[in-house]
């Protein structure tokens, strides 16, 4: 620590903390999140972070340091002392705020509470590594964008390519991490046609071959190369796919051919079967799909394969969540009508995940909805002008600067005026006035967390197209 900086905590409320840990699963709870002391995150353009909630805490960024010294290095342990001090204001807002409202089901540091039991036989060492190191892609899925496929920053947003940082030399780099891990997370882009994940697949496998490897696919793309690494190493596959009907899924995942992708499902499920190795399917909850949603359930029931959702919230053209409340309403109808079989556990718990849905469109249909961490009031009001809109969101982004403990106090206004001036120039850019006004309006339901961590991360020309894509506004056929 720096001497001449104090570091003034200020914790969570104790009886909180004592509600929260009886929901938690793990054995050990004097830490209220595991991520800092047992996961790092590597993202686009070099960043590394705890875990993919907290984009604020920026533990460094390679190659500019090394991956030992964004391990071992202050800003990792800053936020580590702020874990211990039961401080969760260094980008960890979202779980802070889930504790307050005792939503302990919705806190994701839960999500690392099975690390706390993992050892690794030596504790300075994560056991959880994540990558989302190249977004290579061959599709260009209507929900996603530039950052995370290539083809879309191309062909849709017609900017360059991105020029990833990671090289040989982080291959090499991670050597002295891969032995120590237990588990390992790869999402893309599409990570089977990513060189660079590849490499770190065999390097694991030759280190550490009982590692668990969880890769996320779109499950268009299966070489003989991957084939031959999977047979090697302790592979657990998912593929996210959004509807078994081919007309519907093709015009989701643009590029794509579902009898491929069922094809290869069918090889990773058997690869699972004969390892005893764990399968999923991801499916995106959105407004070109939402009456597949119970054709999906079926198709992993009777496939015994756990079925996982990704709520949609922008673009909003794709999303469910800023529908009109009647069109809700008709789809919580449409899902409570249907009943599914819950003879095995992965029924039971796809089941859960679907009643969690109606949970999910219930509290939107409500006048206010909270859900991962987004509040909005439903009827929200119809400001007249752009500036109205821009004034609310500089006013949340100002208001979540100053309250955000990753920023030293002597540079708060600089980070700020910094962040301001990058949300400016997103706006200047967009010279469609109408448009313009219909993406803030929308934006500005996002807590300004969010749109902070987006500002500072993601380069200018992909926030504009960002912004863009929020402001379309479609309704689903019914």
């Amino acid at each position: 620590m720096n001497d001449s900086k104090i570091e003034i905590f200020k914790p969570i409320n104790p009886d909180l903390i004592r509600d929260y840990n009886q929901t938690r699963q793990c054995s050990d709870k004097e830490i209220l999140c595991f991520a800092p002391f047992k996961s790092i995150r590597f993202a686009h353009n070099g960043y590394a972070l705890a875990c993919c909630h907290n984009r604020s805490a920026i533990l460094g960024k390679y190659p500019e340091q090394s991956v030992r010294e964004i391990w071992f290095g202050e800003p990792a342990q800053k936020l580590r002392r702020y874990i211990l001090a039961n401080d969760l204001s260094m980008g960890c807002q979202k779980c802070k705020q889930n504790i307050n409202n005792r939503a302990f089901g919705s806190v994701d540091a839960q999500k690392f509470d099975y690390a706390s039991d993992l050892e690794n036989g030596n504790t300075d060492y994560p056991v959880l590594m994540e990558f989302q190191i190249d977004n290579t892609c061959n599709l260009e899925c209507i929900q996603c964008r530039g950052d995370n496929s290539s083809s879309i920053r191309k062909n849709r947003d017609q900017l360059p390519p991105f020029i990833e940082p990671y090289d040989d030399i982080f291959v090499d780099q991670l050597a002295e991490f891969l032995p120590h891990v237990k588990k390992i997370g790869f999402a893309g882009g599409e990570p089977l046609l990513g060189p660079i994940n590849a490499k770190i697949w065999e390097r694991c496998t030759e280190l550490n071959p009982t590692a668990r490897i969880n890769v996320m696919t779109n499950g268009t793309t299966l070489n003989s190369r991957f084939k031959r690494v999977m047979e090697q190493g302790n592979f657990h596959m998912s593929v996210s796919i959004d509807s078994m009907i081919r007309e519907t899924y093709e015009s989701i995942r643009l590029n794509s051919n579902l009898d491929i992708v069922i094809s290869n499902i069918d090889y990773f499920i058997d690869y699972s079967r004969r390892n005893n190795r764990h399968f999923s399917l991801h499916t995106c909850f959105m407004i070109q799909n939402w009456r597949e949603i119970p054709d999906i359930v079926n198709y992993c029931n009777e496939r015994d394969v756990l079925l996982y959702y990704h709520i949609v919230y922008f673009p909003t053209d794709c999303s469910l969540f800023h529908v009109s409340i009647e069109i809700q309403r008709e789809i919580l109808e449409y899902y409570q009508s249907y009943t599914f079989k819950t003879t095995s556990h992965d029924q039971v718990e796809n089941v859960a995940r679907f009643d969690s849905l109606i949970s999910l469109l219930e509290s939107w249909i409500q006048s206010s909805s909270a859900v991962d961490g987004i509040t909005v009031t439903m009827d929200d009001e119809e400001f007249e002008s752009v500036e109205d809109y821009k004034t609310m969101i500089v006013n949340s982004i100002s208001q979540s600067v100053h309250e955000d403990h990753t920023i030293d106090e002597d540079v708060k206004e600089k980070h700020l005026a910094q962040v301001l001036d990058k949300f400016e120039k997103i706006c200047i850019q967009i010279d469609d006035n109408p448009l313009l006004k219909s993406s803030l309006k929308n934006i500005s339901k996002l807590p300004g967390g969010m749109l902070i961590s987006e500002l500072e991360i993601a380069p200018l020309d992909s926030l504009v197209e960002m912004v863009k894509t929020a402001g379309r506004k479609t309704q689903p056929k019914r």
